[in-house]
């Protein structure tokens, strides 16, 4: 995680009230979104306001195509996650995919060498079709 992206927490809160997820630093905050799949951290930028946009500065990508509707918005989500970090290093990318639904020859090898090129510390991709008839 690069320092310049690290900021301090601050809290939208009356002085009363105590959140102690918003009172967490944004580094502490990266560390369990890490963990968690990209669908479920999305998810989490409706509990505080100033989550709202922090899920776009996670150092990682699980993703699952099965997540979205249309595979062009998946597509672009992963595209539009590279694009955001070339500049930043990458600690983990995880794609889990369905190669009879990629029609686009070498997509899925373009992001993985971006992600190479990137640099990224923990690579998984994985092919359901490839998977299921092994």
């Amino acid at each position: 995680m690069d320092a310049a992206r690290v900021k301090p927490a601050l809290s939208t809160n009356p002085p009363s009230e105590v959140d102690l997820l918003s009172s967490l630093p944004d580094c502490l905050i990266f560390q369990v979104f890490l963990n968690l799949p990209t669908k479920a951290v999305v998810k989490t930028s409706v509990l505080s306001t100033r989550w709202t946009n922090l899920w776009k500065d996670i150092p990682g990508l699980d993703l699952d195509p099965e997540d979205f509707n249309i595979h062009e918005t998946f597509v672009s989500f992963v595209d539009n996650f590279l694009e955001r970090n070339r500049g930043s290093s990458i600690h983990r990318f995880k794609l889990m995919y369905d190669s009879s639904y990629f029609e686009e020859p070498g997509l899925v090898n373009r992001w993985v060498d971006t992600t190479a090129r990137l640099k990224v510390e923990h690579l998984d991709v994985s092919d359901y079709w490839d998977s299921l008839h092994l």
